[in-house]
């Protein structure tokens, strides 16, 4: 589909790759709440409790007022450094912390869901067919009882559906030992149904056992959502969401020797590779690639049955700390990235040969300060597409794309050998003297 070749990056900026442009007035959020129980203390925490940054409001103060008032800085330069991109809109969410966004369709519209940090739940954005956004509704979690907003961080949102109904699943983190944690899933399928006072439903999901949800990830079977996987600490869990009255725990991964998991990308690679998921864990035992027919349902453990596809620490690179993985199609190549890893010649995303998983090897790096990147600073998350003809010649051809902190968008073409050339990029955060993870 044409409009899912935007890129969407920064608190929520769009760019296309095709020459047009246009520019839009957000509407105000409407700042809607969703009631949920805040949980009592649990065994495990994900990131540890976050501290609200000084820049910025605390949890629930999300009023357009803060913003305008300079309380964070949220500038986003649409002139910027750029090739083979073009600026299209940019829209303030109305509050100073944002999290990942994804995309879905609903009867022909095109709408990005966004998860709202550490001051808001969610945002729900309409993209026109110009590009211009519309933000639709914007929620908060407050407690059930008192009405007060709850010392909640909400890092991740992932869009699903469910034969005609649209859905996201949110991940929550605490903010205190007393804040609320686990999974939350969204019905948005009447999102913009003006006639129905209720249209969004929340469903929280969480067990004593695990509470800290910092990165999720849902795979659909036969077009529905039916698996959320989710970074839980130090180790990897799925629920089956196949039936949403019926949630249950099915799966599980720990590993001998872990630190704490970040994020996890599963892909249905066909063929004799299969499903596969990839979690990135913070530095031992590095990426690992699991079989996902093992954990949907089953465990895998130390002394169980099945076990990892590729040893513990076989792709662990020194000083580098695994913050996200994203595989090619064919499951041959896998990309791995380090946000930490940012001094000059430091190679913070890599491509490796997993074609053998029991054997993986190191192929090529970017490196930062070099020709292929210039710009030094952190690297993000990775996402691996084939929807453009980059050289003419009648084929899609493969590219990375980086969203690289204040380095903006990055995208580089790569065939089996490694990297060939950084063809896209979009640098909106201009202002050197900012926060390097800005």
């Amino acid at each position: 589909m044409r409009h899912l070749q935007r890129i969407l990056i920064g608190s929520l900026a769009l760019a296309t790759l095709a020459g047009f442009g246009a520019s839009a007035t957000p509407v105000a959020a409407d700042h809607n709440v969703l009631p949920l129980k805040p949980v009592p203390d649990m065994p495990m925490a994900a990131f540890g409790l976050r501290n609200p940054s000084p820049d910025h409001p605390g949890p629930g103060e999300v009023s357009s007022p803060a913003s305008s008032a300079g309380a964070c800085d949220k500038d986003v330069d649409l002139t910027s450094t750029l090739a083979g991109v073009v600026p299209v809109a940019a829209q303030d969410n109305l509050i100073c912390t944002s999290a990942d966004i994804d995309v879905y369709e609903n009867a022909g519209q095109q709408y990005v869901a966004q998860a709202g940090g550490e001051d808001a739940a969610f945002t729900i954005t309409r993209i026109a067919a110009d590009g211009a956004p519309t933000m639709v509704t914007q929620k908060i979690w407050v407690d059930a009882d008192t009405g007060n907003p709850l010392a909640t961080y909400t890092p991740d949102v992932k869009a699903f559906k469910q034969g005609s109904n649209r859905y996201i699943a949110l991940s929550l983190e605490k903010l205190n030992p007393n804040g609320t944690c686990g999974v939350v899933i969204i019905d948005v399928t009447n999102v913009e149904d003006a006639g129905n006072p209720t249209p969004i439903v929340a469903h929280l999901f969480r067990t004593g056992v695990w509470c800290d949800v910092h990165n999720i990830f849902v795979e659909s079977i036969g077009g529905d959502g039916r698996y959320i996987y989710m970074t839980t600490g130090d180790d990897m869990r799925v629920l089956d969401i196949g039936v949403l009255g019926n949630i249950a725990e099915v799966g599980r991964y720990t590993p001998l020797e872990f630190d704490l998991v970040h994020d996890i990308t599963v892909i249905d690679h066909g063929g004799s590779v299969g499903r596969r998921a990839y979690l990135a864990y913070g530095t031992d035992p590095g990426v690992m690639i699991l079989n996902a027919a093992d954990v949907t349902p089953g465990v895998i453990e130390p002394g169980s049955a099945n076990q990892a596809l590729n040893p513990e620490n076989s792709i662990n690179p020194p000083r580098f700390i695994p913050h996200h993985a994203f595989p090619t199609a064919d499951g041959t190549r896998l990309f791995i990235e380090d946000e930490l890893f940012a001094d000059p010649g430091d190679e913070p995303v890599q491509m490796w040969d997993i074609s053998d998983p029991a054997n993986p090897s190191y192929v090529d790096g970017i490196a930062v300060g070099g020709a292929l990147m210039p710009v030094v600073n952190f690297a993000h998350n990775l996402e691996v597409r084939y929807d453009l003809d980059l050289d003419g010649d009648g084929f899609p051809d493969p590219r990375l794309y980086v969203g690289w902190y204040m380095a903006g968008l990055q995208a580089f073409e790569f065939d089996s050998s490694g990297f060939i050339e950084r063809r896209m990029y979009h640098q909106v955060q201009t202002e050197q003297q900012d926060k390097d993870y800005d």
